[in-house]
């Protein structure tokens, strides 16, 4: 063949070329297909875990929410518990200080005290108004229960000595 003028070496080297270019050319395909696979399998774990923590987040979120409206509804429980005992107390008053008329008739100030704090603290609006007025009507109640050392007759009737508890109970 080298006496022919080189052409079979030449196209033993063309057949070579071309064997070599198709086999880089497969080798290419191949590692180009494991190269798109391996990103395709990449993205599939990188969209299943944002998926993941996108669903932790929605359940964290449901269960903050959920937390809020139950302690929500314990606020308002509790706030409708107190209502209750002070419209006990407030009810109860009255009757304290018609029991304690009787006896001193001349401590007029102190009772019709007693009287305007229960009137203030009964129309008091919203926890900052109640609070104050409920701080007025304690003070006026606990000098209306110190009466009763003035007056021993008093301190030993039977009514009062029941409302003073039932007043201080709530």
């Amino acid at each position: 063949w080298r006496e022919s003028g080189g052409d079979g070496a030449s196209s033993r080297g063309s057949v070579l070329r071309v064997a070599v270019v198709a086999i880089i050319r497969a080798v290419i395909t191949i590692i180009g297909a494991v190269i798109v696979d391996a990103v395709i399998v990449v993205l599939a774990v990188v969209i299943v875990i944002v998926l993941g923590i996108i669903v932790v987040l929605v359940l964290f979120a449901f269960s903050a929410y959920n937390r809020l409206v139950a302690l929500s509804q314990r606020v308002s429980q509790a706030f409708a518990d107190i209502d209750v005992q002070l419209k006990q107390r407030h009810d109860l008053i009255p009757n304290l200080v018609e029991t304690v008329k009787g006896y001193a008739a001349h401590e007029r100030g102190t009772l019709d005290e007693v009287i305007k704090a229960r009137n203030a603290a009964m129309s008091a609006q919203g926890p900052t108004q109640v609070s104050a007025a409920e701080g007025q009507l304690s003070g006026a109640l606990g000098r209306l229960i110190a009466l009763s050392e003035a007056y021993p007759d008093l301190k030993a009737n039977a009514n009062f000595q029941q409302l003073a508890s039932e007043l201080s109970d709530l």
